[in-house]
């Protein structure tokens, strides 16, 4: 037995974990959403678009630092 959690508090519960930077990320992508002609989106989307949002952002600190 466990636990059943909606998308909705799903995706409110990622946002509020994340830094600053992805959580501006994710706000961004949920906004898009909004005119959308499906409004919501999938936990599991977000995570990917997070994910590789993450690995963006590691690559341009990389560049910045001229690493």
């Amino acid at each position: 037995m466990g636990v059943i959690i909606d998308d909705k508090d799903y995706l409110s519960t990622i946002i509020s974990s994340l830094p600053f930077t992805l959580s501006s990320f994710a706000s961004a992508q949920l906004a898009v959403r909004m005119f959308a002609p499906i409004k919501m989106i999938e936990p599991e989307i977000l995570m990917s678009l997070l994910m590789e949002e993450a690995d963006w952002q590691r690559v341009q600190q990389c560049f910045q630092k001229g690493d």
